[in-house]
């Protein structure tokens, strides 16, 4: 199973979803801003220039088509990327998706989201604190981005305390990769990083931190 226990609006959920799946990026997508330009899309007022002939639309090229794009090479590979897809029933023979969490904006929000993927028969979503959330299943990888003080406050680390038990209580034999723009809340874990990642999340550099979380007998030694 791979969780997302403070899982927000669902993004690393869905991300995850789709790679297991073989879901190209944007393959949803009825059409593409390099096919052609269509006005209609912009309703904005045309900009005037100095030149009555010259005419163009706030940040916006008058044409997007590629000087090189070949509409019936574009068709065969969208057709092999279609092709490539898993059903969901064979990646639920392997793997399901769960995400949680506390705020029930966040939890409509990331239903939402879900649905519009495509994918509610992949990834379920849980409505409570992470304290209350015990998982049947073997957790194999845990993915999230928690609260670290800027994106959302955490009052004396307490979601990373909170996130250190779970992964204790539910994880053990699995992966966890977090992302966290705050050194300091990370100690709450009490766990060694295997591994730390430099990532940018707008203006802000973060970590992308992976741990393995131990087996009991592990652990004890």
């Amino acid at each position: 199973m791979i969780v997302d226990p403070m899982c927000g609006s669902a993004t690393l959920l869905i991300e995850a979803a789709l790679l297991k799946l073989r879901i190209a990026p944007g393959l949803f997508r009825t059409s593409y801003p390099f096919e052609e330009y269509d006005e209609t899309n912009f309703p904005i007022a045309p900009i005037q220039h100095a030149s009555a002939s010259c005419r163009a639309y706030p940040h916006t090229p008058r044409n997007n088509r590629w000087m090189d794009y070949d509409s019936a090479a574009w068709e065969v590979v969208l057709e092999q990327a279609r092709e490539a897809e898993l059903e969901p029933s064979r990646v639920l023979e392997e793997n399901s998706f769960l995400g949680n969490d506390l705020h029930p904006a966040a939890v409509e929000l990331a239903r939402e989201n879900v649905s519009r993927a495509g994918l509610s028969e992949v990834i379920s979503i849980s409505e409570g604190d992470i304290e209350d959330l015990h998982i049947p299943d073997r957790v194999s990888v845990v993915l999230s981005n928690p609260p670290w003080g800027l994106r959302l406050a955490d009052e004396d680390g307490e979601a990373w305390k909170k996130l250190g038990l779970f992964l204790k209580q539910n994880a053990r034999g699995g992966d966890a990769y977090l992302i966290c723009g705050n050194g300091e809340a990370t100690k709450e874990l009490r766990m060694r990083a295997d591994s730390k990642r430099p990532v940018r999340l707008g203006n802000v550099d973060c970590r992308l931190l992976k741990y393995h979380v131990l087996k009991a007998k592990d652990s004890a030694r």
